[in-house]
């Protein structure tokens, strides 16, 4: 599904401005500084999806993960998705499979010949189906339980335990293998 307006669609890296809007879209305000943080690394993209001039959604492209991520030493499943989410009102239009499709072409412009992402299938069945939709393959045919923290810049620990399958989906790239496509501005 695509959303009834393409044209006024934009989706661009975010930046300190787009606090409060992220904020309004999910909490706390910490998760989008840190985010903004990591995305000074090459290897991080925080993008948000606007729409004639509002964000209305964000996601993370990350190809490498941040050094603050309990699995920062994890070099499997990579580039993944992190984190899509669109602004409630308008969910279920579109918009998740319009940004998803972009990050996809991201990667594929920087050589990368699949894509992961991971998604808790039991408390988010919308997401999985999404996915599968969109040609997504889990990679374990039963969920396993993982367990996550991190403390947030305002020194609050942020700990819990999702189960998880990992998604993959093979890309077609459209350039070889190069780092140049990660920061197009």
């Amino acid at each position: 599904m695509e959303p009834a307006s393409v044209d006024r669609l934009c989706v661009r890296d975010a930046t300190a401005g787009d606090l409060t809007a992220l904020t309004q879209i999910k909490e706390p305000e910490a998760l989008h500084r840190d985010r903004l943080r990591d995305a000074q690394s090459p290897t991080f993209r925080y993008l948000v999806l606007e729409q004639a001039g509002k964000v209305i959604g964000f996601a993370c492209l990350v190809f490498a993960r941040p050094a603050t991520w309990s699995d920062a030493h994890d070099t499997s499943h990579l580039p993944q998705i992190v984190d899509v989410v669109i602004a409630p009102a308008l969910r279920g239009q579109g918009y998740g499979s319009y940004l998803i499709r972009l990050l996809e072409q991201f990667a594929a412009q920087c050589g990368c010949g699949g894509i992961f992402l991971a998604v808790d299938p039991l408390n988010n069945p919308r997401a999985h189906a999404l996915y599968r939709r969109l040609g997504y393959r889990q990679l374990q045919t039963e969920p396993y339980l993982k367990h996550w923290e991190f403390a947030d810049s305002d020194g609050n620990l942020h700990a819990g335990d999702d189960w998880t399958v990992d998604m993959a989906k093979p890309l077609q790239t459209a350039c070889g293998p190069t780092t140049c496509c990660m920061r197009p501005r």
